[in-house]
């Protein structure tokens, strides 16, 4: 069995589910499909350490709880407008 990169799920037949369940047609496709996947999961994991740093801050009382919250809030509107951009 392999894992789906796509999905995390295991399948039997590789191509045949990316075909079936991912509707993709080609290398090319895959590629890109490949590409979003690695961005979502080097966004996810920007914003578990940036959480880890706010939560050290917030441990050591270096912002208050509000700041946290601002700080949060911002950097997802920041994400929000570099996906804008592109």
């Amino acid at each position: 069995m392999t894992e789906c990169p796509l999905c995390k799920r295991r399948v039997s037949n590789f191509l045949k589910h990316l075909a079936i369940d991912h509707e993709i047609e080609n290398a090319e496709q895959f590629k890109v499909e490949i590409g979003k996947v690695e961005l979502t999961e080097k966004k996810r994991n920007a914003f578990a350490e940036y959480i880890s740093q706010l939560k050290e801050r917030r441990a050591k009382a270096l912002i208050s709880a509000e700041e946290y919250r601002m700080a949060v809030t911002k950097w997802f509107k920041e994400q929000e407008n570099n996906e804008e951009d592109r």
